[in-house]
């Protein structure tokens, strides 16, 4: 069975709640950290998460609580990334509102689970490109695919909002992001 990208805004606005209330419930810690000179209030609208994970170190999550740009939901997510040093992402997995061709993360469903997934362009060299081939040759369970408009393509699956490895599924997308970064010298 083929997965099918979820496009319908209240299913999307339902997916995103579940994945929140699945991170909440799998993040132990939350880190306050600090991005420059930011009023109280402004902090308030975000959320920065930190959980060490066996094998591959730290993984912090920063979600912003509203719409940013009107448009999307951002999750940013760093890999053991390095102590003092300004905020910025490995990878992104954001989730539109509606389905733009522009930003990468989707919610998916297969049969009645939904998973978190990225269509797998990354901006290389200020282009954007299509790298799904190198997460296939890297784990092919990792792509499948999808069912988005009436189209089929392949699609990155991340992990399952009901998955046990939840955590472990995010750091070893943002580990492989990392490695196509070193790779192509990618720009996210």
């Amino acid at each position: 069975m083929v997965y099918q990208i979820i496009e319908e805004v209240g299913e999307i606005k339902k997916a995103k709640k579940i994945l929140d209330e699945k991170i909440e419930e799998t993040f132990n810690d939350m880190v306050k950290l600090s991005f420059g000179n930011k009023t109280d209030e402004e902090l308030f609208k975000e959320k920065h998460y930190t959980k060490q994970i066996r094998y591959f170190g730290e993984l912090r999550l920063f979600i912003k609580k509203e719409l940013w740009n009107n448009n999307r939901y951002l999750y940013s997510l760093n890999l053991n990334p390095p102590k003092n040093k300004i905020y910025s992402s490995d990878a992104e997995i954001n989730i539109p509102l509606k389905c733009k061709h522009i930003i990468q993360g989707r919610f998916a469903k297969k049969e009645n689970e939904i998973f978190w997934c990225h269509r797998g362009s990354f901006n290389i060299k200020d282009k954007i490109t299509n790298k799904i081939d190198f997460f296939e040759n890297k784990n092919k369970k990792m792509v499948q695919s999808a069912i988005e408009k009436n189209q089929q393509n392949k699609i990155i699956i991340v992990t399952s909002l009901e998955s046990e490895t939840f955590t472990e599924d995010l750091a070893k997308f943002v580990k492989l992001v990392l490695e196509l970064k070193e790779k192509y010298e990618v720009k996210i």
